[in-house]
């Protein structure tokens, strides 16, 4: 898979799914595969500038969107995404740790 399967993905979406996320990345300037937003592991993982333009078109108003994952023993790789005007590499994982605790 890739940015642009993501974006295939994303865009055969119910709408009203995909302008929360457009949302929730607006009002908190990041989101996790944890955050009940029905958001696949592999979207974050793939996530890509296409991705984020998309989200565009539905009111996302934020900086560009990055990704990352980390490895936590008993859940494997967690997934985030993240405005990168907001946040950095160091505080995106630190919201998923504060989700896994």
């Amino acid at each position: 898979m890739n940015h642009e399967d993501v974006l295939v993905y994303i865009k055969s979406w119910d709408l009203s799914l995909a302008k929360k996320l457009a949302n929730e990345m607006n009002k908190k300037g990041v989101v996790s595969e944890l955050d009940g937003l029905d958001v696949s592991s592999v979207w974050l993982k793939h996530w890509g500038v296409s991705c984020t333009q998309y989200l565009r078109t539905l009111g996302y108003s934020g900086g560009e969107i990055d990704n990352l994952g980390h490895f936590f023993d008993g859940e494997g790789v967690l997934y985030v995404i993240y405005d990168s005007e907001r946040y950095g590499p160091v505080s995106a994982r630190d919201y998923i740790f504060y989700q896994v605790e």
